[in-house]
């Protein structure tokens, strides 16, 4: 399982940020390969305990709500 600053380092990264609004079938790729595991932990209220601090908490936000876009696109 990724921590916050793995999913942080990752969507903030540039190659990563410049695909925000359009990204590439590369990159969902990407994404789904490397966090939808955390993210079915995260949606099942595995990672709650993600909530207590800002870091973590922003991670867990772009899991639940960034990164869905792109792993289950279309």
């Amino acid at each position: 399982m990724p921590d916050p600053a793995d999913i942080l380092g990752f969507w903030y990264s540039e190659p990563v940020a410049k695909h925000w609004f359009r990204s590439t079938d590369a990159i969902d790729a990407e994404i789904r390969q490397r966090f939808e595991s955390a993210w079915h932990q995260a949606a099942s209220g595995q990672m709650d305990h993600w909530k207590d601090s800002a870091e973590s908490c922003l991670a867990l936000i772009i899991l639940l709500d960034q990164m869905p876009l792109n792993m289950f696109r279309g």
